[in-house]
């Protein structure tokens, strides 16, 4: 094959090949394919909705073991395994069971394995460019993943962090070196500030009510907020439904140009109109309806996205 093909040929079959494992097959059958197919092999990696950890683990000694091939890796979404303890410490705790084998044991061991490459192959992730990770139940995990950032050689343009309650020390110190970042997403905002010197570039925010209020006075660039609305507590301390309006970013939405909500309520009660008052440029509204799913799109002006077809009068 290689010496019947040249390889611009090859380079276009098998950019038309999707599948993982012909891709693995082709980086196995010889020098030429090999370089090629692993360029698509490596480019996106996602083990979101795997439940067994042993190919997670896999990849990432692959990763650590061979940077060329963790160079190749411009995404990567993760939804990691549960972080119980100190990893470090549990493995000390917990030797394997050669003898007799413990399959709970053993699981433990591969995920808090995980734990522990995890960092080290991002720093050999030198071009990655969207990162996305979620911790299994939530729990805060920046000080496990991002606690040295001066280790990362990446400039991410995306950042999905999926977990609750972070302190915000480690992330806001990890944000801090990622001046090319556009699109920003986090499930909770962390219980320290945002300075305004943190991802002055932001085109595009995602998250709870907490990080919106956060991330999107004094960064003049963010066009697009992805505002999940979820039950929120009054001030008698009961839970709300519905749209929050909050009257410290009612000012900076006058530059949103497309607002899409996630709420508990009606697109047609009174606080969606006021909020929508405050947006004299906005395009695209996009509301969801929990816990009932259902959808509806509202489009103020001539838009050029072909994916919102419908023309509604709110």
């Amino acid at each position: 094959m290689d010496r019947q093909l040249p390889p611009e040929l090859i380079a276009k079959i098998i950019h038309d090949i999707v599948d993982t494992p012909s891709l693995l097959s082709l980086c196995l059958t010889s020098k030429i394919t090999h370089g090629e197919a692993a360029k698509y092999l490596y480019h996106h990696i996602d083990d979101l909705g795997s439940v067994d950890e042993r190919p997670h683990l896999q990849l990432l000694e692959t990763l650590v073991a061979n940077p060329n091939l963790a160079s190749l890796v411009q995404t990567y979404i993760s939804n990691c395994v549960a972080l119980s303890k100190d990893p470090e410490e549990e493995l000390a705790r917990h030797p394997p069971t050669s003898n007799r084998p413990d399959p709970y044991v053993d699981g433990r061991r591969r995920s808090w394995r995980i734990w522990g490459l995890l960092p080290r192959a991002l720093a050999v992730m030198v071009n990655l460019k969207l990162f996305r990770f979620r911790e299994a139940v939530d729990r805060p995990s920046a000080h496990w993943i991002l606690a040295n950032p001066s280790t990362f050689k990446f400039q991410l343009e995306e950042l999905e962090w999926g977990c609750y309650e972070e302190t915000g020390e480690d992330l806001v110190r990890f944000l801090e070196t990622q001046k090319s970042l556009k699109t920003l997403c986090l499930r909770d905002a962390p219980s320290c500030p945002i300075p305004f010197s943190v991802c002055p570039d932001l085109i595009s925010i995602k998250g709870e009510s907490g990080a919106v209020t956060k991330l999107l006075p004094g960064r003049p660039n963010i066009t697009e907020v992805y505002w999940n609305q979820s039950r929120y507590r009054d001030g008698n301390g009961a839970h709300v439904s519905g749209i929050r309006i909050i009257p410290a970013i009612l000012p900076e939405l006058k530059r949103i140009r497309l607002l899409s909500i996630k709420d508990h309520g009606s697109s047609r009660e009174p606080k969606l109109t006021k909020l929508v008052q405050w947006m004299p440029v906005l395009v695209i509204l996009e509301v969801f309806h929990l816990p009932r799913v259902s959808y509806s799109t509202f489009i103020f002006k001539d838009c050029y996205d072909v994916h919102h077809p419908y023309r509604r009068t709110f």
